[in-house]
């Protein structure tokens, strides 16, 4: 059977114990802070391409339906004339 000390830890062990705690919360407080500020960067950029994207999307959707009249004996695309939206 083993015996047990009847006063487990000395105030020295205990405030080395408690100094070693705060060296690690420090190196574990400035990981979290420097992903956070990663974090932070990275879904700023995320919601410029967002906006970006629905930008595109309109644009896209504009020029597509631009009407427009074919000349005669001109190639597809390049002997279009957009018509006006609006009447002079």
């Amino acid at each position: 059977m083993r015996r047990f000390r009847k006063h487990p830890f000395t105030l020295v062990e205990m405030m080395v114990a408690m100094a070693v705690l705060v060296i690690m919360m420090s190196f574990l407080f400035q990981f979290v802070i420097g992903a956070q500020r990663i974090w932070s960067s990275s879904s700023g950029t995320a919601d410029t391409y967002d906006q970006a994207s629905i930008l595109l999307t309109y644009m896209q959707k504009d020029i597509a339906n631009i009407p427009y009249i074919r000349r005669e004996g001109v190639g597809d695309i390049a002997g279009t004339i957009p018509l006006p939206t609006t009447l002079v």
